[in-house]
Parts: C-alpha cells; sequence; structure tokens
C-alpha cells in the first residue's frame, strides 16, 4: 500500500499530495514515481494510477488509463511517460515532454531517461529516440537518429550522454548542462560506464581512469583530483559532485564543496568496498 506525507508547491500555492482513496485502497503496487507536484503508482498488472496537480501529471489520459502491462515509467520535472507492450505514451505538462507524438511510431521501446523537460528512449534494436523540449535535449543530431550500438544513456538536467558498443560516447542537448564533449572527445574511447550531476559528466574507462565534461561548479572539471584519479571501479554522483571509489578502497570526491566535495570523513578512506571481502 502507499502512505505519503508533505506538500508540493509550485510558486506561493500547495498541492495536496495525499492518496486519494481508490488509489490508497490498493494493496498490490510494485513501483512509485514522482515529479516535481505528482506522483504515479503502477500495480502488478501494468496499470498506471497517478494524482497530484493535474497539470503535472497527476491526472492520467484516457489512453493511459486504459493500459496494462506497463513495463517502465519516467518522470520530467512536470510529466510522466510509461512503456506498454514497447509503445511510448506521455501526459502531463506539454512543455515537458507529455507530447509524444514524434515517437509514436516506436514499438520496440524498452527504457526512457529524462532530463528536466525532454525525454529519450531506449529500443530493443540499440537505437535511441527523443522528444519533449528541444532546449533540454529533445536535439539528437541526426547523424545519431539511425545508430543501434547505444547500450546506455544517462541525463543532467538539460543534456544526454550515451555509451556505445564499442566504449566511445555520444552527447547532446544543452552545452549549458554538460552537451558538448568535444574537448575530452579523444579521451573517451573504453568506457564502461557513465555518471551525471546537473550539469556535468563523469566517464568510467576500462582501465580505471576518469574523464570528466561539463559544468565546472558542478563536477566537469576534475582537474583538483587529476593526480588521484587511477584505478576506479566505481562513480557516484549527486546534482553538484561525484565521489569516485577506487581498488584500493580510498574514496575520491570532487565538484561543489558544499555538496559533498569537501571534509570527507577520515574513516571512509580504505574502508568502503565496492566486492564484498
Amino acid at each position: 500500500y502507499i502512505q505519503t506525507w508533505g506538500w508540493g508547491t509550485e510558486g506561493g500555492e500547495k498541492y495536496n499530495m495525499s492518496v486519494p482513496s481508490d488509489i490508497a485502497s490498493k494493496n498490490n503496487i510494485q513501483s512509485l514515481i514522482a515529479n516535481d507536484n505528482a506522483f504515479v503508482a503502477i500495480n502488478a498488472s501494468g496499470q498506471v494510477y497517478a494524482w497530484g496537480e493535474s497539470t503535472s501529471g497527476g491526472e492520467t489520459s484516457s489512453t493511459v488509463d486504459t493500459l496494462y502491462d506497463v513495463t517502465e515509467c519516467c518522470a520530467s520535472r512536470r510529466a510522466f511517460a510509461v512503456i506498454a507492450n514497447g509503445k511510448v505514451y506521455a501526459w502531463g505538462d506539454g512543455d515537458y515532454g507529455a507530447k509524444d507524438g514524434s515517437v509514436s511510431d516506436v514499438t520496440d521501446a524498452v527504457r526512457m531517461i529524462s532530463t528536466e523537460s525532454a525525454y529519450t528512449v531506449m529500443r530493443a534494436n540499440g537505437g535511441i529516440a527523443c522528444w519533449g523540449n528541444v532546449t533540454y535535449g529533445n536535439n539528437l543530431p541526426s547523424e545519431y537518429q539511425s545508430r543501434n550500438d547505444i547500450i546506455d544513456v544517462k541525463a543532467t538536467y538539460g543534456a544526454f550522454a550515451a555509451l556505445c558498443k564499442d566504449g566511445t560516447v555520444i552527447s547532446w542537448g544543452n552545452d549549458n548542462f554538460g552537451a558538448n564533449s568535444s574537448s575530452v572527445s579523444a579521451l573517451l574511447h573504453n568506457i564502461v560506464s557513465i555518471s551525471a550531476s546537473s550539469s556535468s559528466f563523469a566517464a568510467l574507462t576500462r582501465e580505471g581512469n576518469v574523464v570528466t565534461w561539463g559544468d565546472a561548479s558542478t563536477g566537469g572539471n576534475s582537474s583538483s583530483v587529476a593526480a588521484e584519479l587511477y584505478d576506479f571501479c566505481a562513480i557516484y554522483s549527486n546534482s553538484h559532485a561525484f565521489v569516485a571509489l577506487r581498488a584500493d578502497d580510498n574514496v575520491i570526491v570532487w565538484g561543489a564543496g558544499n555538496s559533498g566535495a569537501q571534509n570527507v570523513p577520515y574513516n571512509l578512506n580504505g574502508n568502503v568496498s565496492y566486492l564484498k571481502k
């Protein structure tokens, strides 16, 4: 079952986020997804229930109401999108990705990723397609639209980066949020994973090195710890900083100091492991 507390806000207005009685009575809810002012719950049969501010997606469309077998749900700031039987259905605020007409022909969707107001859908054939706000990621270059080698996609607030099968990376969206990776393109090979903050990306190479780009204030510039960026197992992020775990069980952080990139507890280094020992 679902229990909520608190309020949604938009400007000075508050929105009651209490679960409607008809949804609160359900006992087979499997997943819960939120955006700024609305929630979506999906039950074991793949049915969708929504509540909250109607213009943020708290009220579903008649088409979504009839869906079963929903396997994926993703939220932008004020809209939702789901995948059912390989097709994409979106609703909410049109300026935040609710208009899904450009991907209506997609029938093999498997996963979605969102920025603040745009979406990328990954397809079973290794391709990708985008929709939503052009300024925040719905500007996939034409040369990427026919690719079928995409294995992962990550997003900042306004840009996407995709990992390709050959270990290279492509990126697009808003340059203010990390869309332009040209300055490090020569280093983006043998990549095994990508992490994202609000406006920058960090990529981990097969050799355990780290490549960063985007807004320096949110971790796009890792030069301050460059000498320590080696032999890494994993990279994690919050909105303004990154933390990387090295094979010697030490953690290295960079980005905004007040977001965790300073004053790392002394007892972490040498005591955090990626693998069970």
